[in-house]
C-alpha cells in the first residue's frame, strides 16, 4: 500500500517495530522515492523473548489445526505474543506523541 501511495506522489513513512533481536534490521522496505522508513525499538524489559522464540521454534513445522492455538500452552504462547506486540505498539505511540 505504501508503494502505491508513493507512486501517486504521497510521502509515506513506514514504522517498523523491532521486537526480536535481528528482526529484519538490515532490510530496507522503503524502496520508492517519497518513502521513509523508521525502525523503532519495541523491546520490553519484562518480556522473556527467549521463551517466545523457543516456543515458536517448537511449533514451527507442526501440522496442527488452528484450533490448537486456543488450547493449553499454545494459548499461553499466543496470548503472550499478542500482549507483547500490543504493549510494544503502545509504548511506541506514547514515544511518538
Amino acid at each position: 500500500m505504501g508503494e502505491v501511495l508513493a507512486d501517486a506522489g504521497h510521502n509515506v513513512t513506514l514504522i517498523r517495530l523491532q521486537t526480536l533481536e535481528n528482526d529484519g534490521k538490515n532490510l530496507n522496505i522503503a524502496t520508492k522515492v517519497g518513502m521513509e522508513e523508521w525502525i523503532v525499538d519495541g523491546h520490553l524489559a519484562d518480556v522473556d523473548y527467549e521463551w517466545i522464540k523457543q516456543k515458536q521454534a517448537e511449533s514451527a513445522f507442526q501440522d496442527d489445526s488452528i484450533w490448537t492455538l486456543f488450547l493449553g500452552e499454545k494459548r499461553k504462547v499466543m496470548a503472550t505474543m499478542f500482549k507483547t506486540f500490543t504493549d510494544a505498539c503502545e509504548s511506541t505511540l506514547i514515544f511518538l506523541i
